[in-house]
């Protein structure tokens, strides 16, 4: 999530707010821009931002104006701008995560690993005929061709899922 930051929908904390040290993030948007967040962590604090509308109807005009990156981003990285200059809460603006030497998240046995659970939980639930879509693989140009798949159902989301939340899903596609 450290290149959402770097380069993807959250990079305007690095050239517009002047963030420098690690953090990563997570922009959102949900349907009909009702609601757009931002949630950012650095090695030493988590915190989010929301904003939106308890009613429903009530929704920005434009997912340009709506979106995560436009609404809640500049909220937290204002608060986090004040969190950050405060020495008195203590919060390191230049700590690094601690991530393990030898850790991959795209090696190979690691990937493996995450289909097997996905498909085992696929085939507890007698779905035989699906399709995986993760986060990002869905686009302008091949949303047409997903959606016209002749398939039992479509497992949205990400390998993080715990066993309980995938399970969940599935009986929801079903």
């Amino acid at each position: 999530l450290m290149a959402v930051v770097d380069e993807g929908t959250g990079r305007r904390l690095r050239f517009k707010y002047g963030f420098e040290g690690e953090i990563g993030g997570k922009t959102g948007t949900t349907n009909r821009n009702s609601d757009a967040w931002f949630i950012g962590f650095t090695p030493e604090l988590v915190s989010g931002c929301w904003v939106g509308g308890e009613d429903r109807d009530i929704h920005f005009d434009s997912t340009q104006m709506g979106q995560g990156a436009t609404m809640a981003l500049p909220v937290w990285a204002y608060y986090m701008t004040r969190v950050l200059r405060d020495g008195m809460l203590g919060y390191n603006p230049t700590a690094t995560f601690d991530v393990p030497e030898d850790f991959n998240p795209c090696k190979k046995e690691e990937i493996e690993d995450t289909f097997k659970y996905i498909r085992k939980i696929l085939e507890e639930n007698n779905i035989t005929n699906y399709k995986l879509i993760y986060g990002g693989s869905i686009t302008p140009s091949n949303i047409k061709s997903i959606l016209s798949d002749n398939i039992d159902g479509y497992l949205l989301g990400s390998s993080s899922a715990s066993y309980d939340e995938l399970s969940s899903i599935i009986k929801c596609i079903k």
